[in-house]
Order: structure tokens, then C-alpha cells, then sequence
């Protein structure tokens, strides 16, 4: 059991009761569940992050404290965490875009592994997140066993027996997955069923990462291939496999990447998004690039950040549009005004028609006032599209907000 458990939990771990308990659960599983893996062909992708360049959706920068440090990175097509523990302890880690679990069911899978094996240390994956104190967490050791934990009010309950992965790969990336259908869950190690278990305490929400290790740890863990996917309501609807974004570096992106380049490391500031519709999601040069797959890529939400010594965000408004308008065809303007971030923060609105190739085009700019500098939400769709999906840009947009 990774480290960061109470004693009470290691105790009830091995004891009658929560056997007891747990073959309970695993009857109810048979009866009620009957959830096979889902496949490509009968999914909607959510999310992929297959960590192959930087990215600035997960955390890269160190922490570290009096229990020890952990430095992230992203590097060789891996997320590696760099674990040197002088106390027992688990970190948790989840995107800065709020990656919506379905309620009604849904499918993660993650390849995971420690450099080399070490007693008490653990990774694998949180999921139905609610808050820090409120979530599941599907526990891979280094020797095997898989375990899983429901933290419930900064309280950790076992909800599943520990059982030895039979085919785990103690010196390989192991993929373990997820699949949820309402209160039933099973967990997989390599393609294969470990685990099951029923539980109501947690429903949607989001996913993350998760290590844990002993006092004097010192380790690499490595995370790779996350994909979030959820079950397709239409069954004969032809599958869509393309999770990049064919518009890398588009004309309408473009003329936004070097205006205003950051000057430091230090003038970063994490943001979080929320998007409940399944989406492809790219760097694009200095921005983040989130695309509606029901859209085909056309209809996108384009997140940059501009450095430079504005008063306000008015003014840099004025600024970057008059840039902008430069570099594609046909800008106008058909409103403005001054409005408030999610959380509170001036801001400034631009809703502008304009053409770049050869489409024309609807947008929407909102500035936001940030350290030195403002955060550019731009949505935008070709004009015979964006009726169509102008509430689900708007409500994205409008979820923005500084990671905390």
C-alpha cells in the first residue's frame, strides 16, 4: 500500500471486515455490471495526451517543501516525476483543462511505472475528482498489487480487496484502465480484469495523476498515453479516429503567435478551462488550440498569452486586434465592450467577423488583465457554422479562469 494511507486503512485492508465487505461489493458488480472494454469504434475520444512535446495543460514546475521535492518534466515523449522523499508522502497532479468524467459511464486508460522498485511506492490514476478531498484513487505498487481508494473528506476508505496484477511488468510501462457504468467499477492492468468493485460516494468530475512513496525515496515515475473516452450515443455512427488537430499552425492562429512573447519563466500563470464535449487539443506555437470534434476542427477555442505593459485590458484589446486585423483579411468589429472575468478580473470583449484563407469567419476576443501582461480567450467558426455552435464556445470562454 503506497505511503501516504492512514493505519487504520492498512489495518482494515487485511482484516474480516473489509473482506467481508468487498465480496458484497463483487457480487452486486456481477449482477449489475456488464461493461465490456470500450473500443474506438464504439467511443467518442474526450481526451488524449500522449505527452510528446511540452505542454502547458500539466504542471512542470517543482515543488518543493519540507517533506522533500518532486520535479516534473516532460521528456522523451514521457511525464516524469523525480521523486526524492525525506517523509512519507503521495502527490496528485490533473490538468489544467477540466477533463468531464460522464456520468453515465466512461473509460481511462494510462501506461505508468517507476524506474525501479521500491517498498510503499505507488502510482496510477485519481478519477471522478470532485475536489482535493473528495476523489478515487486506483493504487499500481511496484510489486503488483492494485489496490483502490476512495479519499472522502481528507479521509481515506479502502473500496476495493488488494489483489496481485497477473500479468504485471515490474521493468515495462504498465497500462492500467478505468471503466465506469454509474456506481460499478473495473480496474484493468495490460488489457486484462483485476479488479471490481461498487461504489456511490463520487459521480462525473475529473481525472488526474498520482505517486506516492516512503521517507527516503528516491525514484522516477513515468506517465504516458492517458486517453478519456466515453461511450458513443449513437451506436451506428461511424467512428472518428483523428484526435490532432489538422489545422496546426492555421491562418487563423498564426498571426497571434510572436505580437507579444513572454520575456521570462516567471511571468507564467497556470489557467483552467472547462470543456464537457469531446475535443482535440495541440500546441499551437505559443498557444493552446481546443477544437470540437462534432465541429471537425472548424469550430475552436484558441488560448494565448500576451506580455507587455498595459494599463488595462481595454487598451491591450485595442492593441492586439489592430495587430491582428493586419495579418488577416476583412476585420470588423460589430461589438466591444468592457465586461469581468469568471472570477472577477477587468476584462475586455471583441466580437470581430473577419477572413484568413478562405473562409470568413465569426470571433470572439475576451482580454484578461494578468501580470504583466493579458490572457487572449479567442472562439471562433466559419460564419455558416457558428450558429450552430455558438453556446458551446460561449460556455467554455466563459469558464476561464487562473488555476489556483
Amino acid at each position: 500500500m503506497g505511503a501516504d494511507k492512514n493505519n487504520f486503512v492498512g489495518l482494515l485492508r487485511k482484516g474480516f471486515w473489509a473482506i467481508s465487505s468487498i465480496i458484497l461489493f463483487l457480487i452486486n458488480f456481477e449482477i449489475t455490471f456488464s461493461q465490456s472494454e470500450i473500443n474506438e469504434e464504439a467511443s467518442d475520444l474526450i481526451y488524449r495526451q500522449d505527452f510528446s512535446e511540452q505542454s502547458s495543460e500539466w504542471e512542470v514546475k517543482p515543488n518543493r517543501e519540507d517533506w522533500g521535492t518532486m520535479v516534473y518534466s516532460v521528456t522523451g515523449g514521457l511525464f516524469q516525476w523525480e521523486m526524492n522523499l525525506n517523509q512519507d508522502k503521495g502527490l496528485s497532479v490533473k490538468s489544467k483543462i477540466k477533463i468531464n468524467l460522464p456520468e453515465e459511464g466512461y473509460q481511462i486508460s494510462l501506461d505508468t511505472k517507476f524506474e525501479s522498485t521500491c517498498e510503499g511506492c505507488s502510482s496510477g490514476l485519481i478519477f471522478n475528482f470532485q475536489d482535493w478531498d473528495n476523489y478515487y484513487y486506483a493504487e499500481l505498487e511496484t510489486d503488483g498489487d492494485l489496490s483502490v481508494y476512495a479519499f472522502n473528506n481528507k479521509k481515506w476508505t479502502q473500496v476495493s480487496d488488494t489483489v496481485r496484477a497477473q500479468n504485471y511488468h515490474p521493468l515495462n510501462m504498465n497500462k492500467m484502465t478505468v471503466i465506469n457504468k454509474g456506481n460499478n467499477f473495473e480496474i484493468r492492468i495490460n488489457d486484462m480484469s483485476a479488479s471490481r468493485f461498487t461504489d456511490d460516494r463520487f459521480h462525473g468530475g475529473t481525472v488526474g495523476l498520482r505517486a506516492e512513496g516512503t521517507k527516503g525515496t528516491k525514484n522516477i515515475i513515468y506517465f504516458d498515453n492517458l486517453d478519456v473516452r466515453k461511450k458513443k450515443l449513437n451506436e451506428n455512427e461511424a467512428p472518428d479516429r483523428g484526435v490532432d488537430s489538422p489545422y496546426h499552425m492555421n491562418p487563423v492562429t498564426l498571426p497571434l503567435q510572436a505580437l507579444y512573447p513572454s520575456r521570462n519563466s516567471s511571468d507564467l500563470i497556470n489557467y483552467m478551462i472547462d470543456i464537457s464535449a469531446p475535443f482535440t487539443f495541440r500546441k499551437e506555437g505559443s498557444g493552446d488550440l481546443f477544437c470540437l470534434k462534432e465541429s471537425d476542427g472548424k469550430a475552436c477555442l484558441f488560448i494565448i498569452r500576451h506580455f507587455n505593459e498595459w494599463n488595462s485590458p481595454e487598451e491591450a484589446a485595442d492593441t492586439i486586434i489592430d495587430d491582428y486585423a493586419k495579418q488577416v483579411n476583412n476585420l470588423e468589429i460589430y461589438h466591444q465592450q468592457s465586461t469581468y472575468s469568471a472570477e472577477g478580473y477587468p476584462a475586455y470583449w471583441v466580437g470581430a467577423y473577419f477572413s484568413a484563407g478562405e473562409n470568413n469567419y465569426e470571433s470572439s476576443h475576451l482580454f484578461i488583465q494578468a501580470k504583466n501582461g493579458v490572457f487572449q480567450v479567442f472562439t471562433y467558426a466559419p460564419t455558416d457554422l457558428i450558429e450552430q455552435y455558438r453556446e458551446s464556445l460561449k460556455k467554455i470562454a466563459e469558464s476561464f479562469s487562473y488555476s489556483k
